[in-house]
């Protein structure tokens, strides 16, 4: 298999949210804000990665044996990971720390994150475990940040980014701020959001899949 297909695979056939629907948990709760959505995927990607290389290390050690113990060490470095990561997020943006709330700890036990590990504990090929979990995570974050882009501008009329200078951080859009769709903001708007990115996603794929000789 090439090296690419493991990451196009995540991103595309295979993507967690559009395909396999998971991890809506926390698209649907993380996404009303664009900067809420950018440290969301942040700490997804980087809790991913690291939990995949070093539950990768921890199968080289006994490989082929000692299953349950491979699998309950790749446990614990991926709750590690997430509490890292939750406490680094408090330190630096501590607006978004609240927002989040407890959906950055909870990736210690998504089924995303723990499954890759899980694999990677198993002895799957470190490169590869590494470009299947960029895939995903990559997939996942995508789908957060656009759903919550079309959150916020429907429903507040802004995209709130990083504060850069004189910026802000604070888009906004004078005809939707005028008259929002507060709706967008609801956990109707997040379902509805995700089902027309699926829809989408799904009508591309049939596309391609048709155009192939």
């Amino acid at each position: 298999m090439k090296p690419g297909v493991e990451l196009i695979r995540g991103l595309s056939s295979e993507n967690p949210v559009l395909v396999l629907f998971v991890g809506l948990c926390p698209v649907l709760a993380v996404s009303t804000r664009l900067i809420t959505s950018l440290w969301m995927s942040l700490a997804i990607l980087c809790v991913l990665l690291a939990s995949t290389l070093l539950s990768s290390i921890v199968g080289l050690f006994a490989p082929g044996r000692g299953t349950r113990a491979r699998w309950l060490a790749s446990l614990l470095l991926t709750a590690s990971l997430a509490t890292c990561a939750d406490l680094l997020i408090g330190l630096f943006a501590p607006n978004a720390h609240a927002a989040l709330g407890l959906y950055v700890p909870l990736l210690a036990v998504n089924c995303l994150v723990t499954g890759r590990a899980e694999l990677a504990a198993r002895g799957q090929p470190v490169g590869r475990a590494l470009l299947a979990a960029l895939g995903a995570g990559a997939g996942l974050a995508a789908c957060i940040i656009v759903i919550a882009a079309a959150r916020e501008a429907l429903g507040f009329g802004t995209l709130t980014l990083f504060p850069f200078g004189a910026f802000s951080g604070t888009l906004v859009i004078p005809p939707l701020a005028a008259s929002p769709a507060r709706a967008a903001t609801f956990a109707c708007g997040g379902f509805l959001a995700a089902g027309y990115l699926a829809a989408l996603a799904g009508s591309i794929r049939r596309r391609g899949a048709r155009s192939r000789p």
